[in-house]
C-alpha cells in the first residue's frame, strides 16, 4: 500500500500491511463496500481491469470520493497474486458534480412548478393530465379537469397590490388543495387561473367535486389584517374513456370556464352551449341572468286530476321565459344552460319565490294548495338549501306542508350521503317529497324507504302506450302496487286519451296529467278554465263525475298541487 494512502484516509500505510491493524476494506463507506467487493471479484475472476467510484471514511470521520482504477496481477501459476492500481481523491469534482446535479434538478423544478404557490405549472399538468388519460385508456376509466378563474382579481392587485394579491394566490392554492383525494392533482396555470385534474372521476362526480369549491373559499382571506371575499369562476369537462384526448380535454375545460365567466355564471360544465363557438348560447346565458332580475320568467300551470273523484286537484308549473324580443321560449332552449352553469340556484330560488307567492294568493282566496319545485341535482348537494326553503317559506307566509319538492332518481344517486343529509332536513321542516321520472332509471329502491318520499310520478315514456301495450300496462300496474304497498301516493304524466285516463283509473292510479286533461295554461286561464263546460264534461268521464263528489270526497277548498319542472 502506497504512503499516498495516509494523504488520502489519514491513516498510515503500515496499517494496512504487516500486522494488518485495518484493512482496506474496512474504510470503505459502509453503504458502497457491498458493491465495491462484488465488483473487484468479479474483476479478478474475468482477469480484466475496473474502474469505480466510492467513498472513503477519513480517520477524521469526513468522507472522500475515490475513483479507483486497477487491475489483478497474475502469479505464474495463473492465479491472482495481487491488486494493483491507481486511487485518486475526487471529491471536488464530485461535490461540483453534486451541485450541478442540485442546480438541475432545481432548474426542472423550476420549469415545471409555479415560483409562487409551489404548484405544478401548466406544462407539468399537462403532463399529468396525458398520463392519466393513457392511464383511464388502460384502465377504462373516466376522468375530468376543472378550471378555475378568482373573479375580480385584478381589482385586488389594483386595489391592494401586488404583495396582497400573492398572498391571496398562495391561500386560494391551500384552500384547494386541501379538498383533493389522493390521485388528484392541482396546478397554478398562470395568474389567477388554476386547474385540478381528477383521475377515475365521472361527470357526475366532478360535478359534485366542483360544488364544493365555492363552500372552501366562503371564508374570507384575510391579508394584512383585512378580509377579502373570494368568489371564483369553474369550468368542468368530463371525458368517457372512448374519447380520451389530453388536449381535448384542456380545451373544453378552457372553454367551460371561459363561458363561466363571460356569463358570470360562476359554474359551467362543458357542453355543446359552453363551446367558445356558440356565441348565440353565451348571449342567451348572459341575457337570462337579467331575466331573473327582470321578472320576465313565468309559470304556466297544466292540471292534475284526482282518481277516481275526478277533481282537478293540483297542477304542475312549468317555467317559460317571456323574453321582450325572441317571445315565449321553451325551456328546453334555456334549461340546459341553466343546468350546465351556476344560475341552477338562482332560478330555483326564483321560482320556489314565485310559486309560493302564488300559494300564499290563492291560500287568500280560499283555496288550500300544495305547493311543488322540481329541485336538479346541484340542488341537492347544496348544504344551503333548507335554510334557503325555510326563509322563503316564512317570507310568503306559507306553512311547510303546502310546500313539495320533486326530485330525480338520476339526481339522489349521483352523491346519496350529502343529498339524503340535505332531503332528510326538509323532510323534518315537513315539506312532501317526490320522485319525478320514476322507473327511468335501473336503481335500487332501497331510497324509497331511507328518504322521506311521499309521492312518485310515473314518467310520460311508460304512460303514453298504456291502452296499447301489454308491457307498459304491467310496469305501470307493478308500480302503482309497489306505491300502495309503501304508502306513496301516485302521478300517471303524459295522458294523452281517455282510454288511458280510463286505464288508469282502472289500475288504481291516484292522479292523471297529461293535454287529454289540459295544456299548461298561465295562471289566469287555469282559473277559468275550472269553471268551463270543458273541463266538467272532461271530469265526467271518470266514475264519480260531479265536481260536488269530489269535493264531498276530498273535502271542501282543496286546490292541489302547484309542481314546477326544470
Amino acid at each position: 500500500m502506497s504512503g499516498y494512502i495516509e494523504q488520502l484516509v489519514g491513516y498510515p500505510a503500515s496499517d494496512f500491511s504487516g500486522n494488518r491493524i485495518r484493512t482496506y476494506g474496512s474504510i470503505i463507506h459502509p453503504d458502497d463496500r457491498p458493491f465495491v467487493i462484488d465488483e473487484v471479484d468479479q474483476a479478478v475472476r474475468r482477469r480484466a481491469a475496473y474502474a469505480l467510484e466510492y467513498r472513503l471514511v477519513h480517520a477524521d470521520g469526513t468522507l472522500r470520493w475515490i475513483a479507483d482504477h486497477g487491475r489483478a496481477v497474475v502469479a505464474p501459476d495463473g492465479t491472482p497474486s495481487r491488486l494493483e492500481g491507481v486511487l485518486l481523491d475526487i471529491s471536488r469534482a464530485k461535490l461540483a458534480e453534486r451541485a450541478r446535479d442540485r442546480a438541475e434538478a432545481q432548474l426542472r423544478h423550476h420549469e415545471l412548478h409555479d415560483g409562487l404557490t409551489g404548484l405544478p405549472n401548466r406544462v407539468l399538468f399537462r403532463d399529468l393530465v396525458g398520463q392519466a388519460v393513457e392511464s383511464g385508456r388502460r384502465e377504462h376509466q373516466e376522468l375530468a379537469v376543472l378550471t378555475l378563474d378568482v373573479d375580480g382579481f385584478k381589482e385586488i392587485n389594483d386595489t391592494l397590490g401586488h404583495a396582497a394579491g400573492d398572498e391571496v394566490l398562495k391561500q386560494v392554492a391551500e384552500r384547494l388543495s386541501k379538498l383533493l383525494r389522493a390521485n388528484d392533482s392541482i396546478a397554478r396555470l398562470g395568474d389567477d387561473e388554476f386547474a385540478i385534474l381528477l383521475p377515475k372521476a365521472s361527470a357526475p362526480e366532478a360535478a359534485e367535486f366542483s360544488s364544493r369549491l365555492p363552500y372552501c373559499l366562503e371564508q374570507p382571506i384575510v391579508v394584512d389584517g383585512l378580509p377579502i371575499n373570494i368568489d371564483v369562476s369553474v369550468g368542468v369537462a368530463a371525458v368517457r374513456r372512448d374519447e380520451l384526448d389530453a388536449d381535448l380535454l384542456l380545451q373544453r375545460a378552457d372553454a367551460a370556464v371561459h363561458f363561466a365567466k363571460t356569463a358570470r355564471a360562476g359554474f359551467a360544465k362543458y357542453g355543446s352551449s359552453t363551446d367558445s363557438h356558440v356565441p348565440n348560447r353565451l348571449a342567451l346565458v348572459g341575457e337570462l341572468r337579467g331575466a331573473l332580475d327582470r321578472g320576465e320568467l313565468v309559470l304556466h300551470y297544466q292540471p292534475q286530476l284526482a282518481m277516481p273523484s275526478g277533481t282537478v286537484v293540483g297542477v304542475e308549473a312549468l317555467v317559460r321565459w317571456q323574453h321582450p324580443e325572441r317571445g315565449l321560449i321553451p325551456p328546453d332552449e334555456f334549461i340546459p344552460l341553466v343546468q350546465e352553469t351556476g344560475l341552477i340556484k338562482p332560478l330555483t330560488h326564483y321560482v320556489l319565490d314565485m310559486a309560493l307567492r302564488q300559494c300564499r294568493s290563492w291560500l287568500d282566496d280560499g283555496r288550500a294548495m300544495r305547493v311543488a319545485v322540481n329541485l336538479a341535482m346541484r340542488n341537492l348537494v347544496d348544504a344551503e338549501l333548507p335554510f334557503d326553503v325555510a326563509n322563503l317559506l316564512v317570507r310568503n307566509g306559507v306553512p311547510s306542508d303546502r310546500l313539495e319538492l320533486e326530485i330525480t332518481e338520476r339526481a339522489f344517486l349521483a352523491d346519496q350521503w350529502r343529498t339524503q343529509a340535505v332531503l332528510e332536513r326538509l323532510g323534518n321542516m315537513g315539506i312532501r317529497l317526490s320522485v319525478d321520472d320514476f322507473g327511468m332509471d335501473y336503481s335500487p329502491l332501497s331510497y324509497l324507504k331511507r328518504l322521506p318520499i311521499k309521492e312518485i310520478k310515473i314518467d310520460r315514456s311508460l304512460v303514453a302506450n298504456l291502452s296499447s301495450s301489454r308491457d307498459d300496462e304491467v310496469i305501470v300496474r307493478s308500480t302503482i302496487d309497489l306505491a300502495r304497498n309503501l304508502g306513496l301516493e301516485v302521478v300517471a304524466e303524459g295522458v294523452e286519451t281517455v282510454e288511458v285516463l280510463r286505464g288508469l283509473e282502472r289500475l288504481g292510479c291516484h292522479l292523471a296529467q297529461g293535454y287529454y286533461v289540459s295544456r299548461p295554461l298561465p295562471v289566469a286561464e287555469l282559473d277559468a278554465w275550472l269553471a268551463t263546460p270543458d273541463c266538467l264534461s272532461m271530469m265526467s268521464q271518470l266514475t264519480i263525475p260531479t265536481l260536488a263528489a269530489a269535493n264531498d270526497a276530498h273535502g271542501s277548498g282543496e286546490a292541489g298541487d302547484l309542481l314546477f319542472s326544470l
